[in-house]
């Protein structure tokens, strides 16, 4: 269970190419279909830069979060671009997600918080 949720989530739900577009960010899958995910769909994203941590990790973590279905693992790097271009395109900030806080928690707060951009 340990290696499959492993490969599941560095593996299968990380894609292996990420091209930021003018309308949204198509995500191209190692294993499954590529994800066109309009500026709309994204409520927000994470990013924890682990040059700090007691763990090294090259590229630190990174992750963007959909309005629906489960989040997209990618690098921290990928994941700082994606919010710049994102205030850029839409002129507001892209909710960012915290490392104490819960998937519920964060979902709830920046649905929130786009509902008052709308």
């Amino acid at each position: 269970m340990l290696l499959f949720g492993i490969f599941y989530r560095e593996y299968y739900i990380r894609p292996k190419m990420v091209e930021i577009l003018d309308d949204g960010i198509l995500l191209r899958m190692r294993y499954s279909e590529d994800v066109m995910m309009e500026w709309g769909d994204i409520i927000g994203y994470f990013a924890y830069d682990e040059a700090d941590a007691w763990i090294k990790v090259k590229d630190g973590s990174g992750a963007l979060i959909p309005r629906r279905g489960p989040g997209y693992n990618v690098t921290f790097r990928i994941a700082m671009a994606v919010a710049s271009k994102y205030s850029e395109i839409k002129g507001e900030d892209l909710p960012r997600m915290e490392l104490n806080e819960g998937d519920k928690k964060f979902r709830k707060r920046a649905l929130k918080i786009r509902n008052r951009y709308s």
